[in-house]
Formats: C-alpha cells, structure tokens, sequence
C-alpha cells in the first residue's frame, strides 16, 4: 500500500477483515506517506489490538472511523497531533460484546483539534 501516495479515500469498511488480535492495524504504517488521504473508513470488520503511537502521523485526515471492531487500550495522545480531524468514531458494539474496554484518561488536546466536531468513542 506505500506505493498509493496520491489515494484520497480508502474505505474497507463492513468485509471482515482482521483476526481480532494484536497487529491487524499494523497495514495502516504503510500509507504513512499518503498525505492526500483524507478519509480513512476501517469500521465494521474484525481489526483487533491496540491503537498504534504512529496514528498520530496522520495529520492530514479528516475524518477517521474505526468503529465496529475490536479495538482495546487507551486512546493515544498522539491523536491530538491530527490537526485536520473533523470527525472520529473508534469504538462500536462489538467491544461492548466481546469484553474489551477503554481504558486510561481522554488525552488533553491543548486546542489543537479545532475542526472536530464529531468524536464518538462508544
């Protein structure tokens, strides 16, 4: 996928992708130099783990969904580096059916998201 530098939409969502474990995410490193990208739709498969600290080098996405998938641990700080966020969704009905949880504190965003205006985390 590092060869997609010029994608602007990538949507995967609702195909059952992932095992649910640790490293499903891991794909995502790959578009770190698609700086067109602004849509990133990954919601409703079977993505499993933990966010990864390189998310936060997204800086150019607006909209990022990741909900209905079975993500667990903390929401990263880095997050507060995506400056073009408009709308975030990470976390559906299926972490609520199969026991994962967020934990940790909502990081402290020091003004820098100030084009969301959509953050769900379930």
């Amino acid at each position: 996928m590092e060869k997609l530098n010029r994608l602007n939409f990538l949507s995967l969502t609702s195909n059952h992708l992932g095992s649910g474990r640790t490293g499903d995410l891991s794909f995502l490193q790959s578009l770190l130099n698609t700086t067109d990208l602004e849509i990133m739709a990954l919601n409703d498969n079977n993505f499993g783990g933990i966010l990864l600290e390189f998310i936060g080098n997204f800086t150019w996405i607006r909209i990022f969904l990741l909900d209905g998938n079975r993500i667990s641990g903390s929401i990263l700080n880095g997050i507060e580096n995506l400056v073009n966020l408009e709308r975030m969704e990470l976390w559906g009905a299926k972490l609520l059916l199969s026991g994962y949880r967020l934990s940790g504190n909502i990081p402290f965003f020091r003004g820098n998201l100030t084009n969301l205006t959509s953050l769900y985390l379930g």
